[in-house]
């Protein structure tokens, strides 16, 4: 998408985003929580299954911006002993700097890494070992459970998905430089190509827009199978409608395929 400034490619979603945007404009957010994702560069020696994060800034990877988050750290410290208490092992990221994996959703939305306070919650999509997407949805709901009583206007926002299967993630891209991973995707882009499942995208997607839980179980097992390794990012999205309690409504989906991935928008 950053590499189509002409915004020729992607014409459905770009449109679904601007909507969005508008919503989020007028819900006007006091506090912004987001479950993003990262793509083994702000975690590489050490890879927590869930993190948050007290103090971030962007890496400005694949046209991401660059910049600080306003990350109310207290707010970040008091969440995680709020899970912990949960029985959830979350790790506490004291400073890391962000792919585009949350950059590049937020600044869509929002203008700028610094327009609104955010907690940021990575949950590891990108490599093995990771949780389960049932796991994912009670660590939102504790989230949600958290914040519950909080007078503020908070935002629930979630990037990653849906499927796509870029081949530098899908060969592994740990050890690789900018570069390389740059050079394998293009390569490869043929090959991602195939992993494009616009059918499973579209049963996700209306599978979110009810609060039913019963049909996670049932899609993780083959989800990798079905829309590339790409879909394990789904964790994100699962938290965030689990955070937020509410059904999700498709605002837009296109499988863009000069993007190699099926991309979708949702809100409540």
């Amino acid at each position: 998408m950053a590499r189509d400034p002409e915004a020729v490619q992607g014409q459905v979603f770009r449109q679904g985003l601007a909507e969005v945007r508008g919503l989020v404009a007028d819900f006007d957010p006091e506090l912004v929580v987001m479950f993003g994702v990262d793509h083994v560069r702000a975690y590489q020696p050490i890879v927590p299954a869930v993190s948050v994060i007290a103090k971030a800034s962007g890496l400005g990877d694949a046209g991401s911006p660059t910049g600080e988050y306003d990350v109310p750290a207290d707010q970040v410290v008091a969440l995680a002993a709020d899970l912990l208490a949960h029985d959830v092992d979350v790790a506490l990221t004291h400073e890391t700097v962000l792919d585009h994996g949350f950059g590049q959703t937020f600044a869509d939305l929002l203008g700028s890494l610094g327009a609104r306070p955010v907690v940021p919650v990575h949950i590891n999509c990108a490599e093995e070992p990771m949780i389960s997407c049932t796991r994912a949805v009670r660590i939102g709901e504790l989230v949600g459970q958290h914040f519950a009583e909080d007078p503020r206007r908070i935002l629930y926002l979630a990037t990653g998905g849906l499927s796509h299967a870029p081949q530098a993630l899908a060969q592994g891209v740990r050890g690789m430089d900018e570069e390389e991973r740059r050079r394998v995707n293009m390569e490869g882009s043929e090959v991602a190509l195939a992993w494009l499942n616009e059918d499973w995208d579209r049963r996700f997607l209306a599978n979110i827009a009810t609060t039913e839980r019963g049909w996670i179980a049932d899609m993780e097992p083959t989800m990798v199978e079905e829309a590339g390794c790409g879909a394990n990012e789904v964790r994100s999205w699962l938290a965030a409608w689990a955070a937020g309690g509410r059904p999700l409504r498709t605002v837009a989906y296109e499988p863009v395929t000069e993007w190699i991935t099926g991309m979708g928008v949702v809100a409540s």
